[in-house]
């Protein structure tokens, strides 16, 4: 059974507060984890007033409830976690001052004032589950690179299988690949693909079917 969640007002993903090693991993634009939080809690709270819902696409952190809790509580909005394969389980989010937390995959409806539409996508910390000539491929690739597919990922068994004609908001990629996946329909909400704040549910919605405001 689903869970459905709606009036998000904004996305996000893949914060890793308290990462230092993040900075070098994802080519970050910080000096240091200071430097890298100061940025983070600044871009969110010029966007996200107090009464915004904030989804949160997992790996929000790599530290305790105290640290946590710490920067969450400096961040604007209701803020729901779906876990990532960083975050340490339901409880640990909740004492850190998650207002709502879920895990898997989830249905959210997005609605767009500017358009007067709403649109129902999958969200989820993970893309989608890889297609059979993915893996092939990069099977294949393998024999020469030495950097088989299920080693470069060895959370691969948690992606969705969700239909290709659906959408699917994720984060967990960080920088790589494109920021929408029109071919297999797919969005990364991810902080290191959106200049470090929140996606808009109108950005995401324009990125998505290729509207434009009038």
């Amino acid at each position: 059974m689903r869970t459905y969640i709606n009036n998000i007002d904004w996305f996000t993903s893949d914060l890793h507060v308290f990462h230092k090693n993040i900075i070098k991993y994802c080519n970050r634009p910080f000096k240091d984890i200071p430097d890298m939080h100061y940025v983070l809690i600044d871009n969110w709270n010029r966007v996200v007033q107090p009464k915004d819902r904030v989804l949160i696409l997992g790996d929000f952190g790599f530290c305790g409830v105290a640290s946590g809790k710490a920067i969450l509580d400096k961040l604007n909005g209701y803020k729901i976690l779906v876990l990532g394969n960083h975050d340490k389980n339901a409880g640990v989010a909740k004492r850190m001052g998650f207002d709502e937390v879920h895990q898997g995959v989830v249905m959210v409806s997005l609605f767009s004032q500017v358009y007067d539409d709403i649109k129902t996508v999958y969200a989820c910390h993970f893309p989608k589950h890889p297609t059979l000539w993915t893996k092939i491929k990069h099977w294949f690739r393998s024999r020469k690179v030495r950097n088989k597919f299920f080693q470069r990922d060895k959370h691969w068994y948690r992606f969705p299988k969700i239909s290709e004609k659906a959408w699917l908001v994720c984060g967990h990629s960080h920088e790589k690949g494109p920021r929408v996946n029109y071919k297999r329909k797919m969005v990364n909400v991810g902080v290191d693909q959106w200049a470090f704040k929140p996606v808009s549910v109108e950005e995401l919605y324009e990125a998505m079917f290729k509207v434009k405001p009038n």
